[in-house]
């Protein structure tokens, strides 16, 4: 009787979570030696991570801890790790070391040298720990300053920057192996490096030799339209305006801000990762500030949720070599959530040479304000779509200001990756494209199969794409873009898309139609397209097809052409019933040359107004239109119906979590004998929504 009671109260505080603790890190008289009790805490939050169970919440007061932490344990299903500041503390996980302010001394002018050990001497393009850098950056009171370079740069948000690049035009000749440029300043280029941009992708190349105004780099490239921009760095002669570093052979030279002895808080990169939750699950980060690092995981990291964070500079590279360029960077860097279920919401993500985050089976984004991913010009992106994850839920972000696509399907399963059945809606994405000539504000390609994948309510605006300069125009470019076989399958509905340079929604089947034929139609409905002409190419949908076969398209509104063939342009209009062509004024509240979200009202821009033809004319689409006011409308606003506005809504940091429950139990005295119809007791001082106290009996 006694082992069935035992057994009993133990099966009951498991499921009560009754053992469930506090720690506390940080704040006077912290220590590691001491318990993590509220009056001894923690110094480290490793410390803390190393004893938390399952349940158990870590509460972090104000401070920076330049560590990363390593949990112990996974929490369980309805009983997570928690990770969060005390009491609305500020709470910074740092990747940055402090460089003291002493020991400077003047090199020339205003540059000043001090002897240090940086992580790195040169460049890397592989991560295999947590302290291999790919380069090293350095920070002044929290921001970053830039690695010394011809044109100069002086700000994170200058290096996606077009105009801040040499570009091809300015150039006397430019091959592919040799730059002609009268503008290259003569300071002995040998051994810095080339950054060069161009049609999609970027390369770096070591330079072998400068005579004058003349470059010379190894050949490793295949065709001129990739080179159209470059810069040079990695010369101590390059480091001419405030707010560059050079570093080398141990001595890192700097000209601060307003010149001078460096000054304020100077920190260098020095670790990857602010957590590392590789095998860890069913954990909760809530609150906390990131700062010069990532969360890494792996495919066994599952049931994590991120709520309510920010994270600044989350990676940086210069150097672009590797098996596959285009992807190399990415795939090594970003928030690696890319196990299952796992969640990143109410989030600020701001600036990272590459990705941001990576979501796996089942994960979500949603309300995440993300800017300025990308400048290293590949295809890093502030959100990526991990193997072949499927059911990924990307929902009311806001993205802009990246090198290429806001969001990335992945890019490194040739022929047998998937993501089923994502959802991408009602999201805010613009100034994309900032780089990269050929992209989208969302890009999949290489033959991923996204059937049931729909792309939904959003919008999808201002591309910065330009085409390269002639003779050698590249790049195509958009809002929706399904490269090589990948919008077979999808569902594009009361997307509102304008100035996307060249077009709003590209299908291209021209390389893989068998594929696409086997995988079925894309489906575009109640889009509102009006991306207007002044822009080379400038159509709304273009549909890369070198067959009779067409995508189905019902009640969109098309503002410029529509083309159906690569090598034949047309005006047919292919199966693209009940939509209002560009020779039909649609009447729309607002137009295509002001960003709604600037404006005073922007529930009602791209509204139809009353009369429009657009109104009742629409064709019913189950699952599309329902709910309509009367006949479905065209375009992507029902008149009468919801004027609803995409994107991410601050919100105020998470409530903190509960004190855990302090139980009591009555029972009889160790190895009394308990007779039959004996009452044991367990009381605890978590109360009931009406604040009555728990207690069970048996």
């Amino acid at each position: 009787m006694m082992n069935r009671i035992i057994l009993l109260i133990v099966l009951l505080l498991n499921v009560c979570n009754v053992f469930a603790r506090e720690y506390f890190v940080g704040g006077a008289g912290a220590s590691d030696n001491n318990p993590g009790t509220s009056a001894q805490p923690f110094a480290t939050i490793q410390k803390a991570a190393s004893v938390a169970a399952a349940g158990d919440v870590v509460k972090i007061r104000s401070g920076t801890y330049r560590e990363t932490i390593v949990p112990a344990n996974s929490g369980s299903g309805g009983n997570p790790i928690i990770y969060q500041p005390d009491n609305g503390a500020t709470v910074i996980v740092s990747g940055l070391n402090v460089i003291s302010n002493d020991g400077w001394s003047v090199h020339n002018g205003n540059i000043y040298k001090k002897n240090i050990a940086l992580p790195l001497n040169g460049l890397s393009s592989t991560i295999t720990s947590n302290t291999t850098l790919m380069a090293n950056q350095i920070f002044q009171n929290g921001v970053m300053q830039i690695q010394a370079r011809w044109p100069n740069a002086t700000s994170a948000e200058e290096l996606l920057d077009r105009e801040k690049l040499r570009l091809r035009r300015q150039t006397v000749s430019w091959s592919l192996s040799q730059i002609v440029d009268n503008g290259i300043p003569n300071i002995g280029w040998a051994g810095g490096i080339i950054y060069i941009n161009g049609w999609y992708t970027s390369h770096t190349r070591t330079i072998s030799s400068q005579s004058g105004n003349t470059l010379n780099y190894p050949v490793g490239f295949d065709d001129l339209r990739f080179l159209q921009n470059y810069y040079l760095t990695g010369k101590l002669g390059a480091l001419d305006v405030a707010k560059e570093w050079h570093y080398e052979g141990g001595t890192l030279y700097f000209y601060q801000n307003g010149g001078g002895s460096p000054s304020g808080v100077i920190e260098y990169k020095a670790r990857n990762y602010g957590f590392d939750l590789s095998n860890r699950s069913n954990i909760n980060i809530v609150g906390l500030n990131f700062m010069g690092c990532e969360i890494n995981g792996n495919g066994s990291t599952n049931d994590i949720t991120i709520d309510g964070i920010t994270a600044k500079y989350l990676n940086h590279n210069i150097l672009q070599e590797g098996h596959d360029i285009v992807v190399h960077t990415a795939l090594q860097t970003g928030f690696k959530l890319i196990g299952s279920n796992n969640v990143v919401k109410n989030s600020v993500f701001k600036y990272g040479a590459s990705t941001g985050v990576w979501l796996g089976d089942k994960g979500r984004a949603e309300n995440n304000l993300m800017s300025h991913f990308g400048y290293d010009g590949n295809y890093g992106s502030p959100i990526g779509l991990w193997g072949s994850g499927d059911n990924i839920k990307i929902t009311r972000n806001t993205i802009h200001d990246v090198g290429r696509q806001c969001i990335d399907f992945g890019q490194y399963q040739n022929g047998t990756g998937h993501h089923l059945n994502t959802d991408i809606g009602y999201n805010d994405m613009y100034n994309f494209c900032m780089l990269s000539a050929d992209g989208g504000a969302t890009y999949a390609a290489r033959y991923y199969d996204l059937r049931g994948t729909r792309i939904h309510h959003n919008w999808i605006h201002n591309s910065k794409a330009v085409h390269a300069d002639r003779p050698y125009d590249v790049g195509l470019n958009g809002g929706i873009y399904y490269d090589m076989a990948t919008g077979s399958g999808t569902i594009n509905d009361h997307n509102v898309m304008w100035d996307n340079r060249q077009l709003d929604i590209m299908v291209n089947t021209a390389e893989t139609q068998s594929l696409q034929l086997a995988r079925g139609k894309a489906f575009v409905y109640n889009n509102t397209m009006v991306t207007l002409g002044g822009q080379t190419h400038g159509y709304c949908s273009y549909f890369n097809i070198r067959t009779e076969y067409f995508d189905l398209m019902r009640n969109n509104i098309f503002r410029h052409h529509v083309l159906l063939n690569y090598k034949e342009p047309s005006e047919s209009y292919g199966d693209s019933r009940n939509s209002l062509m560009q020779n039909v004024d649609p009447q729309l509240a607002g137009g295509s040359a002001v960003n709604p979200t600037n404006i005073a009202n922007p529930e009602n821009y791209f509204q139809l107004k009353p009369g429009s033809p657009g109104i009742n004319a629409g064709e019913v689409v189950p699952g599309i239109t329902d709910g309509s006011v009367g006949a479905p409308d065209i375009g992507a606003y029902e008149y009468g119906g919801e004027k609803w506005i995409p994107g991410y809504k601050p919100v105020a940091q998470p409530a903190p979590v509960n004190t855990p429950p302090v139980v009591s139990i009555t029972a009889p005295a160790n190895n009394a004998s308990v007779a039959q119809g004996t009452t044991i007791s367990i009381t605890s001082n978590a109360t009931d929504a009406d604040g009555t106290v728990t207690r069970v009996e048996f």
